[in-house]
């Protein structure tokens, strides 16, 4: 049985947890629960992985875990820190032709890896000095101008398509295929009312009357959802652009990318 997660609820239900772009909620944890640590260390790893962890750093308490992984992530990254801009740029082109004509887990520790070197190439704005050619297939994210490589997630309706470059809209949603967007919004109208019940208010919790069973199974329709989304939605996606990566993960249903089995 996954345990409830303990954060503040969303108020509205126009605001998504962890949505991107924007700014999710902050997590709120209760004082002295010896619980508390091992759900925070699952939320940060989720966080981590998604490169979501910097919005919540000034809003979570300080904590070994959290003051770890971020260390451990910073020394991932201190590899790519040190490539100047033409290596920087080489690798990332490199990197974009092993991860073309596939549709990735966003978890994949080489959509990771591309994310670190990525992030800190549109840090140094390398493909604006278009020191190497974009990669064959692929073309200019309209958002950043490096090589468009769109992040498929549960809030595609309303955010369309992220750059895993930037993390804005690189795709709006009605720029998609007319028959991409009607299958998209039906999907993403019915995971919004699965992911809501990890934000339910205290009312909405006694009228269910067993709050962890409704958890649960929310959790696990999540993870129907989210492999429906790998196995018939996202490839589709392949016949637009060269690659493209998925969320597959849900943090505050506590849905792991081990838990979505393809």
């Amino acid at each position: 049985m996954r345990k409830q997660p303990q954060w503040r609820k969303a108020q509205s239900s126009g605001i998504r947890c962890g949505s991107l772009p924007g700014t999710p909620p902050a997590p709120v944890l209760p004082a002295g629960d010896p619980r508390t640590a091992p759900s925070l260390r699952r939320i940060l790893r989720s966080l981590l992985a998604t490169g979501r962890l910097l919005r919540y750093v000034e809003a979570v308490p300080e904590t070994k875990e959290e003051s770890a992984l971020d260390k451990l992530w910073q020394e991932y990254a201190r590899s790519f820190r040190d490539f100047d801009d033409l290596t920087l740029a080489r690798w990332c082109s490199q990197t974009l032709g092993q991860l073309h004509g596939r549709a990735w887990r966003l978890s994949h520790p080489l959509v990771g890896a591309y994310r670190l070197g990525s992030q800190l190439a549109h840090d140094r704005q390398v493909w604006l000095k278009r020191l190497v050619n974009i990669p064959a297939g692929y073309v200019e994210a309209p958002c950043c101008r490096a090589p468009l490589l769109p992040l498929f997630t549960r809030d595609v309706a309303a955010s369309g398509l992220i750059c895993q470059h930037c993390n804005e809209t690189a795709v709006p949603f009605d720029q998609l295929a007319k028959g991409l967007q009607a299958r998209y919004r039906t999907w993403a109208d019915t995971y919004a009312p699965v992911h809501d019940v990890a934000h339910w208010d205290d009312k909405q919790r006694r009228v269910s009357r067993d709050y962890e069973s409704a958890f649960e199974n929310a959790a696990q329709r999540a993870e129907e959802l989210l492999a429906e989304a790998a196995h018939d939605l996202v490839p589709l996606l392949l016949e637009s652009f060269p690659a493209v990566v998925w969320e597959d993960q849900d943090e505050c249903l506590e849905v792991r990318p081990e838990d979505i089995v393809l």
